[in-house]
């Protein structure tokens, strides 16, 4: 049987962005890699090998790119990824997500331990939206989640802030790489991104789906109608049936009364969170 370190660092070789390969792989077969990888591979030299004897070609081929696995065990040793062998790896996204749960992640920080609340909202919020974010978070922190977000100015920081004040753990998603940004200190930033890729909507869709997915409930601070990164991230995880949504109460917006209309959990007061937290699954979620 494989040690995981020789899975580990294997996996981020074939799956980081930004590792040296000589071409990518196609992510979607990541399972069937890291499964050959443990019961076939006792040392990185003899992965290769291992995945040629399940017909996994392509990433045979890719591990022997020149230094490859040199770099993949320095990045791995050095603590700066998070992959699916980690212990505090979640379940929820392999539940939810499957084959396209991220194999491995550029990381900032040790990665608190759940449960998770996702915190999210639009970038220009309101003074009001703002202390209902950070006591939202803060509430969280005292009911024992840890916050996470995606680190957009707006909603999301004033929730990283909450959580922070109130002395609990933070994750951040972000959809750039790790040096493109700075981080709140005491909390954790996790990336898909290489190290220096910049912002891309695509990017900013792929973090969403990993908050979601993540948090057992998420929480919409605010939102505008059919428009915007909160509303789509929030409709696409209603349709994916990612997670429960939580709404602030807001009869005067149209995105709020839509997404209550859909299943979302309306809240008035953060004192009320954990009310929130237990009422029924949105409409069609699946329960488990």
């Amino acid at each position: 049987m494989c040690t995981y370190s020789t899975a580990e660092a294997a996996i981020a070789a074939l799956y980081l962005r930004g590792a040296p390969r000589s071409f990518d792989v196609k992510r979607a077969g990541w399972m069937a890699v890291e499964g050959s990888l443990r019961v076939r591979a006792p040392s990185l030299v003899e992965a290769p090998d291992a995945l040629r004897l399940d017909g996994l070609w392509a990433e045979a081929l890719a591990l022997e790119s020149s230094g490859l696995l040199d770099w993949a065990e320095d990045v791995v040793r050095a603590g700066r990824v998070f992959g699916v062998g980690d212990d505090g790896y979640p379940r929820r996204w392999m539940d939810r997500l499957g084959a396209c749960a991220p194999p491995a992640l550029w990381r900032r920080g040790e990665v608190p331990a759940g449960p998770y609340l996702a915190v999210v909202g639009a970038r220009q919020i309101s003074s009001r939206e703002r202390r209902f974010a950070e006591g939202c978070a803060a509430e969280a922190v005292r009911l024992g989640y840890c916050v996470v977000s995606g680190r957009a100015v707006g909603a999301d920081r004033a929730a990283a802030r909450g959580a922070l004040r109130a002395g609990g753990g933070l994750l951040e998603i972000v959809p750039y790489g790790l040096e493109r940004g700075v981080f709140e200190r005491g909390g954790a930033v996790l990336s898909a991104c290489a190290p220096d890729e910049e912002f891309s909507t695509g990017a900013a869709m792929e973090r969403n789906a990993l908050l979601y997915a993540l948090g057992d409930a998420a929480l919409i601070v605010r939102a505008q109608f059919k428009t915007g990164g909160t509303w789509h991230g929030a409709i696409d995880a209603h349709r994916r049936r990612l997670t429960r949504l939580i709404v602030r109460e807001d009869p005067s917006n149209p995105a709020h009364r839509a997404l209550v209309a859909l299943g979302a959990v309306p809240l008035s007061r953060p004192e009320e969170l954990a009310l929130a937290l237990r009422a029924g699954p949105m409409q069609g979620e699946l329960v488990g």
